[in-house]
């Protein structure tokens, strides 16, 4: 971290690879609300009003900067604290704002995986926190880990996330395949969709998986697009939209089964 005082800013670079900021920038946005944020800074402006949270702020900075060099900074405390009525710039080397993607993989019938598309630590341990109760694995270096969706406060959760496509203050733009998702969020729908799944595979609903997995392969051959490449767009639209469904519907199958 560097703390440099210039003439009109007091600039502060963080390295958020290297301390948890997500308390930092969480109390910055709830207590500052019109604080300026550029691609890679925030700019926080000084007014009476938020005198003492201005100066809090700086405290922390500093305290946070003594851990993180391991010594005291003397002198470096009293400059801030004299410096209070300046405009504060806390630069970092991430996007303060970044988007990210968040991938949802349904991974058995009662496991789902979390990952982050872009290693952002801020909002994996934001991600973390919620769902810590159901964890089962975690990885730090794949920024990815792993919940059960047994119990009803976890399913819940993915609901929310998946609907409001939100995460505390950061938006986030959710990637999954609702074949395999909704079962978990909508119970009260499984019955219907394994019945038609069933139906447009032609199975019987006490039919071996092995047998409806047969007939199933048999019908991706059948209906596979590329076999009316010359009958036109509308029949490969057609068959396209036949073989989408067809995989559906088998991935329905398996999950109600395993």
């Amino acid at each position: 971290m560097q703390i440099l005082i210039g003439t009109h800013y007091t600039i502060i670079s963080l390295d958020e690879s290297k301390m948890n900021t997500h308390n930092l920038f969480s109390f910055i946005k709830s207590q500052f609300p019109l604080h300026q944020i550029n691609q890679n800074s925030i700019l926080l402006n000084y007014s009476k009003e938020n005198h003492f949270k201005h100066l809090f702020l700086i405290k922390w900075i500093y305290s946070i900067h003594k851990k993180v060099n391991r010594r005291d900074s003397a002198n470096l405390r009293e400059v801030l604290i004299d410096r209070v009525e300046k405009p504060i710039k806390i630069m970092t080397k991430k996007d303060i704002e970044s988007k990210n993607t968040i991938y949802l993989d349904v991974l058995e019938k009662s496991r789902l995986r979390i990952r982050l598309e872009h290693k952002n630590y801020r909002l994996f341990w934001e991600l973390h926190s919620r769902f810590q109760k159901s964890i089962r694995n975690v990885s730090y270096q794949n920024d990815f880990f792993e919940i059960s969706i047994d119990n009803q406060e976890t399913k819940g959760n993915i609901k929310n996330i998946v609907e409001a496509q939100r995460i505390g203050e950061i938006d986030v733009s959710i990637r999954y395949n609702p074949s395999e998702l909704d079962p978990f969020l909508h119970y009260e729908a499984r019955d219907d969709s394994l019945s038609n799944a069933l139906k447009i595979l032609s199975a019987d609903p006490n039919e071996p998986i092995d047998s409806i997995k047969k007939r199933y392969k048999k019908l991706l051959v059948r209906y596979h697009p590329d076999n009316v490449y010359q009958e036109g767009m509308e029949k490969i639209n057609e068959y396209t939209e036949i073989f989408k469904n067809l995989q559906v519907s088998f991935d329905i199958v398996r999950m109600h089964r395993y």
